[in-house]
């Protein structure tokens, strides 16, 4: 009667049944539901963290459109930007780390599944760096005043510092602001002593920049008109007036600035909250992946096995048949008998290898 012809993956899972125990059948069962979980999870997942990373695209776009947005930059610092950067990376190696954690999943491997951990497990620290570095964005209004205020107060006007000025120009024509907290902010400033040299004594010195007036509509960034320029500067008429702008710029770069960190913030929760769950998940199915696993052990490894654990069960009466172009039959009475067993295609998973009992 023909053998019956067990391929490769068949002869994995024979190696498993004949190693295992009744008392592994429900390990083997929680094995099965920890791999459908973790493919529901990481699909989850990488369905948020591309999310996720449509709303940081969407949210620098939107920044880039902002009116003063070189002036929103240079009042909100390095940290704006990491806010905007963070999620981006954040989703990147999430959504490598779901890769490796689908294909560890899939085919068992351990090392892969550590890979995957390591790589979710970063992504969620980063979330927790980029909570840290909202919150302290939103709370620490004053530094945003400091930087607006040291900005008006050694670097306007002055030589060399050009794109400041050119910044703090944008921002208070396009959010119709002036100053920092208050017009006040130009009190001290050192443009202020540049107009004092500049003119001569007796006559009347401007108080404000023309980027504090109102302007004509057809001013430009690079021609600023001034509806009356020196009623905003306090040359004929005392100041605050109605040709100036008397409202500070603190309040408008936090009113533009807070709603785009909420939602990035609202997106960086879920993706976080998913993270921890895939994690948890991990850990699950790497504790159901042994090291001994048939599925896990390299192909010499596991064949060492297979042929000792049909020895075992057979009794040293196997006859293998090795179909590759010819059929041959050879008797095995010994678990080392196998290793007189050479063929070139030792690693083909596609080479049919039948057994049966003489």
């Amino acid at each position: 009667m023909a053998s019956p012809q067990i391929s490769v993956t068949s002869q994995r899972q024979l190696l498993r049944e004949s190693t295992s125990t009744d008392s592994d059948l429900q390990d083997q069962r929680d094995r099965s539901c920890s791999k459908y979980s973790s493919f529901f999870f990481n699909f989850m997942l990488l369905l948020v963290a591309f999310l996720t990373g449509g709303v940081s695209l969407w949210t620098w776009i939107e920044v880039n459109k902002l009116p003063g947005r070189e002036g929103i930059l240079l009042a909100m610092g390095p940290l704006f930007l990491a806010c905007l950067v963070t999620p981006a990376v954040e989703c990147a190696v999430a959504v490598i780390g779901v890769l490796f954690g689908l294909y560890g999943v899939q085919y068992r491997r351990r090392g892969i599944l550590f890979l995957h951990f390591s790589l979710v497990l970063i992504s969620s620290l980063t979330a927790v760096i980029f909570a840290i570095v909202t919150a302290f964005s939103l709370l620490m209004t004053e530094n945003i005043s400091s930087t607006i205020e040291t900005s008006i107060d050694t670097a306007y006007g002055v030589y060399g510092a050009d794109d400041v000025t050119a910044d703090i120009d944008i921002l208070q024509t396009e959010l119709t602001c002036c100053g920092s907290v208050s017009y006040d902010s130009w009190a001290d400033s050192e443009w202020l002593e540049l107009e004092r040299l500049a003119h001569f004594q007796g006559e009347v010195i401007p108080n404000l920049p023309p980027s504090c007036c109102l302007l004509h509509p057809n001013s430009t960034r690079n021609n600023l008109y001034p509806i009356n320029l020196k009623a905003c500067q306090g040359i004929d008429r005392p100041i605050p007036n109605e040709f100036m702008y008397q409202m500070g710029c603190l309040n408008d770069v936090m009113a533009t600035v807070v709603p785009f960190l909420i939602v990035i913030a609202v997106s960086q929760v879920c993706l976080f909250v998913m993270e921890i769950l895939v994690i948890v998940n991990s850990i699950i199915v790497l504790h159901h992946i042994r090291a001994d696993d048939p599925l896990e052990m390299r192909e010499s490894e596991y064949i060492a096995k297979l042929y000792n654990s049909m020895y075992e069960k057979y009794g040293g009466n196997v006859s293998l048949n090795i179909q590759k172009g010819t059929t041959k039959k050879i008797r095995v009475d010994s678990p080392s008998a196998f290793e007189n067993l050479v063929y070139t295609d030792m690693y083909d998973r596609n080479l049919p290898i039948a057994t049966s009992r003489l």
